[in-house]
């Protein structure tokens, strides 16, 4: 892990410097102080937080999943790839590795709500969740849904995937 962590470090320095940011401008952009850079810069942070490494990403221009690929982060452990839907008014799916179903809701409801990615409004009929660890399932679920309350959860009968 702590090798990981100085490969994605140098990579963000190296971007840093090419995009001509200072520690100081990045984590102002990123909302987190210029150490803070210098520590995940440098390897010494071990959990970035993903929503300070998305937008250190966003900033950077860089995709996360090409910079967890370059920097060979293979995802060790527990971790599944997850199907999260959230339906309000408007749908989202994500995907998400976790180790449980739970944290990959808990990981992207942050994203979520940090993001305000979903609008929850009084009228819209409140909000569908939905966590799965495949499309057999997620789509098992999704027309129970559909049989329950008249409606599919995502567009269209299609997945936004």
């Amino acid at each position: 892990m702590e090798n990981n962590c100085l490969k994605i470090g140098k990579i963000i320095r190296e971007k840093r410097i090419e995009k001509g940011y200072s520690t100081r401008e990045l984590g102002e952009l990123v909302g987190i102080s210029n150490a803070e850079v210098s520590r995940i810069e440098n390897g010494l942070k071990k959990d970035i937080g993903l929503i300070t490494f998305l937008n250190i990403c966003n900033v950077l221009e860089i995709s996360a999943d090409g910079l967890i690929t370059e920097a060979d982060l293979s995802l060790v452990g527990d971790y599944k790839l997850y199907y999260v839907l959230y339906k309000s008014k408007e749908e989202k799916i994500f995907k998400i590795h976790a180790r449980t179903p739970d944290e990959a809701m808990g990981l992207s409801f942050d994203f979520v709500m940090n993001n305000e990615l979903i609008k929850i409004e009084k009228d819209s009929g409140g909000l569908v969740i939905m966590v799965e660890e495949n499309m057999e399932d997620f789509d098992r679920k999704a027309l129970n849904h559909f049989e329950k309350y008249g409606e599919l959860p995502y567009e269209d009968g299609e997945r936004i995937i």
